[in-house]
């Protein structure tokens, strides 16, 4: 058993905590260079490196006159080096060889090594400036044949690398750009006006580096995706503690996440070396950042046998091993998981970083199970040929085909093999006949006589014993199914199925014609009951006695459309193994481009749906949501278009798009869950359709029983027993993504009665009362942690509108301070509970415990402000109870909490963007709460009122400054605040106006100081009902009817069809979006914006 002498003060695992979403910034970096080219390199150059030259790329008289600034001594180190690299590589380069072999008469194969034709080599900077990795990657790509080599290297502190430079000219570098960081690597990856494009990248960076590398991998190939240095010395009892420690530490000042471990049969070895560590740590320059690495990494291992040891030092599969025993050529025996082994004393693992000849370019953090370095066969493609001369082979091979293609149910392919048969062999050719004549289509295009000869395994279909044979009846139910189910897919725009071969070719019958594609197309739904069901097993089942009425109507009637709804299987997220054939959607009806939607579905996978739990991590690209749900595809677009920069047009075309699709799912038969994924983004981020879609969702959820994934999920199966349900799941993952839509749809559902002021239309559901469950189920889960916070804080709330009730005219009764301040205790305990259970997320950082901390301020705001429900403006005739004045108190905190939250904390302004919109609604709401406080209330709590409009003008700018498309909820917000801002800001100054004029008697003081109230509360307080103090939509939808051509000024009025100004748009495709585009203005009503929630 191994005994630990020391360990690191972090994990094992050597990643380190990462402060910054470095993928996320990584991804803005590459797609704006995507996009820009040249414009966008320059300018993160500028940003990052600060370096702007007139051209990145160095000439042959500037090289020329950089290296002679080199001493002589590094240029002739650089030489030697380079040597012995190059003697190794070539060594390398003559073990792989072209092959060719005759495997049988006549049938010849063979493979070629052919040069990637342009590669990438990435030479780091910074703190230390690695020009080893010249050697490795330039160097050893040249030896491998590469003709292009084009090499990066980025400028340190403003100056070009002259040593590094002089490296990379040595090592034949074509050609050479001082470049550096995540842009060198995308615009070498990319191509851009003046980088040429590489195929393929070697060289060895920092985190942004290693991530770019990675993001890019499909687009290019890499050689490795790199991590910290790592370094392992297996050590005996006759090893030295000095050497040891030296050869520790020279790796260690890698960087402060490099780690060293030390694995020893020795107790005196491991306790002396560890000794000697800290005694060198004293004095080594780099002993800032070694002590860290060693403090945080470092572990002395103590095992009994070297046997152990190498088996243990297997399982670290470390990057560097360096074998400190009396025999240590054995480890190239014992050993298998490793980068590179060092062996002996007179060896060490430096050597190999800088000047031995071997590659320094490793794999890291275990991949040395499965991988080795960079070596010329990286940069080489072992491809194969084929080639078959002799036509008896040739005929041979064909027979085989087939037979091998039809077990495979591939006709094509065997159609291939077959030819070759015919061709060289005789052998009779299936042909493809609609009817008994011939030749066929096939054999007419490629001039070659027909033969159709039926084998003795084929039906004479001709013969009265066929005729009368139940087979015919068979032939004759299959054409009719066939034919029935090209109409379903015809009524839903898809292309129809292949004719059915087992008919057309095997048997010899004609297909059924009698069902076209487009007249299905056309054929108009007439309306008319679904027919019966005619499965016995159904129809012949008893059920209970107890069981609900429309199940006894179903027996009764056995008309199919009363039967219980189930899910289709839901299609793996990876799985794009289907018919594309069959695929529709709006990319490949050619509404929206290709780019566009790989840009637009890429953004929302990557960042956007981590706001909203990432209920769609098993996605990871277009191809696979595309296959799953069209429905879902287009949502995501169309979310992605209204939270990108100048995306009205993108968002025209896939919100018009996800209206009709909708539409079609209100009758549709059959849904997957990944249907209701998109109904369920369309709720949350659409805030214009979010509470159609929402209910149509939430009653479709049910009918389709998504309820009962909550059985499958806790693994209750008395429960699944005793709820008689049908539903399937293919698996239990399927299952928890139909439970966590569910609960989504439940959270939705209470946002929007809230939001609203509306019914919830959810009841008593046995999946959210037993929550719990659900949660200790999935313990290690930050989705489903996330997930089940908010079904707790929804619970609390729709206690309190149970309590207090929907009339924003009842006063709230005194009687019910002691249940409100118990509901302030059960919001208190809800956000420390879960703040300690939210963990830092890697695509969204601190968000997670920040939205949490902004729900909790939402709920307060939304539990306390019913003190002021019914109250009026006077504080002298209808004073505030001093029973409420501390919850009042709380209401004006939490709602400037809110503000200051949302506009002070680079979190949340960096997603403001992207949240769900009742997130915008929260903000919205607590600015027109704060107002209508300082208007209508700030007498009764002794309120000033010029710091409210600081707090309000700086969400003013960052809806102004927040980068979306115009139809954003924001953009709306921003214009409808600052004209309420001005409002009250006016009716302030024409009131201090007032004050000036001479002293009035006192009652005649106070009926101008009611009326100087009055005159501002005007522009917020409802005309009709004065008492109804929190209802203002007409006020606002006044207020913000004028400022629409603000926000959008290339539009049209508000209210009537909006087009781009230049009338871009052809008048044939404006006539599809008259009957839509209504929905791009808000409807400003008391369901809106906040205002008249409560």
């Amino acid at each position: 058993m191994p005994e630990f002498l020391k360990t690191g003060s972090s994990p094992k695992t050597n990643g380190g905590a990462q402060t910054l979403d470095v993928p996320a910034i990584v991804k803005g970096v590459i797609d704006d260079i995507r996009a820009r080219g040249d414009e966008a390199v320059r300018s993160y150059s500028e940003k990052f490196d600060k370096w702007s030259p007139a051209s990145f790329r160095l000439s042959k008289s500037q090289i020329d006159e950089i290296i002679s600034t080199v001493p002589e001594q590094i240029v002739a180190d650089i030489k030697t080096a380079q040597r012995n690299v190059r003697a190794f590589a070539e060594a390398q380069r003559g073990t792989i060889t072209d092959l060719e072999i005759e495997i049988s008469p006549g049938v010849h194969l063979g493979h070629r090594n052919i040069p990637i034709d342009c590669v990438g080599a990435y030479i780091p900077g910074g703190r230390y400036p690695l020009l080893a990795s010249a050697h490795m990657t330039i160097l050893t790509a040249k030896v491998a044949g590469v003709p292009k080599v084009v090499a990066c290297t980025p400028p340190i502190n403003g100056q070009i690398p002259s040593s590094t430079v002089a490296a990379m000219h040595h090592a034949g570098a074509d050609e050479i750009w001082i470049l550096g960081g995540v842009q060198a690597i995308a615009a070498m990856a990319l191509g851009t006006e003046t980088m040429p494009k590489a195929n393929f990248i070697a060289g060895p960076g920092n985190a942004f580096v290693a991530e770019a590398k990675r993001q890019l991998f499909g687009d290019i190939g890499i050689d490795l995706p790199a991590g910290p240095t790592e370094v392992l010395i297996v050590a005996d009892h006759k090893a030295d503690p000095t050497t040891v420690a030296v050869d520790l530490l020279s790796q260690a000042e890698h960087g402060p996440d490099s780690p060293a471990v030390l694995i020893t049969t020795s107790r005196e070895v491991g306790e002396a070396s560890i000794r000697e560590v800290d005694r060198l740590l004293k004095i080594l320059p780099t002993a800032p950042i070694a002590s860290v690495s060693w403090d945080r990494f470092g572990e002395v291992v103590l095992v009994e046998t070297l046997d152990e040891a190498y088996k243990l030092a297997d399982d670290y599969t470390f990057e560097h091993v360096q074998v400190l025993t009396e025999n240590p050529r054995e480890a190239l025996e014992k050993m298998s998981n490793y980068g590179a082994l060092f062996l002996g004393e007179k060896t060490c693992v430096s050597y190999g970083d800088k000047v031995i000849g071997t590659n320094h370019v490793l794999p890291t953090k275990k991949a040395g199970r499965f991988t080795g370095g960079l070596w010329v066969g990286k940069f080489l493609k072992t491809v194969t040929y084929q080639e078959v001369t002799s036509e008896s082979q040739s005929g041979e091979l064909g027979r085989l085909c087939g037979r091998a293609a039809r077990a495979e149910n591939f006709e094509g392919h065997a159609r291939s093999g077959d030819l070759r048969a015919h061709l060289y062999l005789g052998d009779d050719v299936r042909c493809s006949l609609r009817d008994s004549r011939g030749p066929c289509q096939r054999c007419r295009k490629r001039n070659i006589e027909c033969v159709w000869k039926r084998s003795s395994t084929q039906l004479d279909t001709s013969s009265e014993e066929f005729q009368g044979s139940p087979l015919t009846r068979v032939v004759e139910d299959l054409q009719m199914l066939h034919a029935a189910v090209n109409k379903i897919l015809a009524s839903n725009r898809q292309l129809p199925l292949d004719p059915l071969r087992s008919i057309s070719t095997d048997i010899g019958l004609p297909p059924l014609e009698s069902q076209d594609l487009q007249q299905h197309q056309d054929e108009p739904d007439n309306g008319e009951p679904t027919t019966r069901d005619e499965d016995t097993s159904i129809r012949d089942s008893v059920e209970p006695l107890n069981q609900v009425p429309i199940k006894s109507l179903y027996e009764v009637t056995q008309l199919g459309s009363l039967r219980p709804r189930q899910l289709s299987p839901p299609r793996s997220a990876n799985d794009t193994t289907g018919s594309t054939r069959l695929l529709s959607d709006i990319v490949s009806q050619g509404k929206l481009d290709w780019n566009d939607a790989l840009r637009l579905t890429m953004r929302f996978l990557n960042k956007t749906d981590y706001y909203l739990y990432g209920i769609l991590h098993g996605f990871d690209s277009i191809e696979s949501i595309r296959h799953a749900s069209p429905l879902l595809f287009t949502a995501i677009c169309t979310v992605s278009a209204l939270h990108e920069p100048h995306g009205e047009a993108l968002f025209k075309i896939c919100s018009l798009e996800l209206r009709t699709l909708i539409s079609s799912f209100v009758f549709a038969p059959k849904a997957t869950v990944h249907d209701f994924q998109g109904l369920c983004i369309a709720s949350f981020w659409l805030s214009d359709i979010s509470w159609s879609v929402s209910g149509l969702a939430i009653r479709r959820a049910i009918e389709f029983q998504l309820e009962h994934s909550f059985e499958i999920v806790v693994g209750d199966k008395q429960l699944q027993r005793r709820s008689g349900t049908k539903i399937q799941f293919t698996s239990d993952e399927d299952a928890l993504s139909c439970l966590r839509v569910w609960y989504l749809f439940f959270v939705c559902d209470h946002h929007m009665s809230i939001l609203y002021g509306r019914p919830s239309s959810f009841g008593v559901q046995a999946a959210v009362n037993n929550w719990e469950r659900y949660f200790k189920a999935m313990p290690q889960s930050i989705t489903d942690t996330r997930i089940s916070s908010q079904i707790e804080l929804v619970l609390i709330l729709e206690k309190v509108t149970q309590l207090l009730g929907p009339d924003i005219h009842a006063r709230t009764p005194l009687i019910f301070k002691a249940q409100l301040e118990l509901f302030g205790q059960q919001l208190d305990q809800w956000v420390s509970s879960w703040t300690i259970r939210y963990e830092q997320h890697q695509r969204i950082g601190e968000y997670p415990r920040k939205s949490l901390t902004i729900h909790y301020l939402f709920a307060r705001l939304f539990l306390t402000s019913h003190v002021f429900r019914g109250l009026s403006s006077d504080p002298k005739k209808d004073p505030i109870p001093h029973e409420f004045y501390d919850m009042a108190q709380d209401a004006v905190r939490s709602a400037r909490s809110i503000i200051d939250l949302v506009t002070g904390d680079e979190t949340m302004k960096a997603a403001f963007v992207g949240m769900p919109h009742y997130y915008h609604t929260f903000v919205a709401y607590s600015c027109s709460f704060l107002l209508k406080l300082h208007t209508e209330y700030h007498r009764h709590l002794g309120l000033g009122r010029q710091d409210i409009l600081s707090a309000i003008s700086r969400v003013i700018e960052l809806c102004q400054r927040t980068p979306c498309a115009s139809y954003h909820l924001v953009r709306w917000m921003g214009a409808g605040l600052q004209k309420l801002s001005k409002n009250y800001e006016a009716a302030l100054a024409k009131g201090a106006m007032r004050r000036q004029e001479p002293a009035l008697a006192s009652e005649d003081r106070m009926d101008q100081l009611q009326t100087f109230d009055g005159e501002i509360g005007s522009e917020f307080r409802t005309l009709e009902d004065s008492e109804a103090r929190w209802d203002m939509p007409r006020d606002a939808e006044g207020l913000f009817s004028e400022i629409c051509q603000d926000v959008i000024p290339s539009t049209s009025p508000i209210g009537n069809n909006l087009y781009p100004a230049d009338g871009s748009m052809a008048q044939a495709d404006a006539g599809q979006f008259d009957q839509y585009w209504g929905f791009v203005s808000p409807t400003f009503g008391s369901e809106y914006l906040g205002f008249g929630l409560l």
